[in-house]
């Protein structure tokens, strides 16, 4: 009986703070909404980034990412040849994801 009694009490212990974590992340989850910008409207750190790392490629779409109009980042879609790439940025212009040109 001592260790059924345990055994809840452990159980009831760690669920709950489990329970109210969840709870906590999707909450803080929203979806940013993304409007279409012109590369000119990038920060300059992302279009310095896709010079340097991306030798010749193209901006064939970038996005401005926001949350209750607040920018929280950037997505660019570049092409090189037969080959595109779709890199994130922070609101920085700051690269938040690593993409290897094949």
């Amino acid at each position: 009986m001592k260790t059924f009694i345990l055994s809840l009490s452990l159980s009831i212990l760690f669920a709950i703070p489990s329970s109210f974590a969840l709870n906590v992340e999707t909450s803080l989850e929203q979806k940013a909404d993304k409007v279409e910008i012109k590369h000119k409207e990038l920060p300059e750190e992302s279009r310095m980034d896709i010079i340097d790392k991306y030798h010749g490629a193209e901006i064939i779409k970038a996005y401005k990412e926001t949350i209750d109009g607040e920018i929280v980042g950037y997505q660019v879609k570049i092409k090189k040849g037969p080959k595109t790439w779709v890199v994130i940025y922070d609101k920085d212009g700051n690269p938040k994801n690593k993409v290897k040109p094949e």
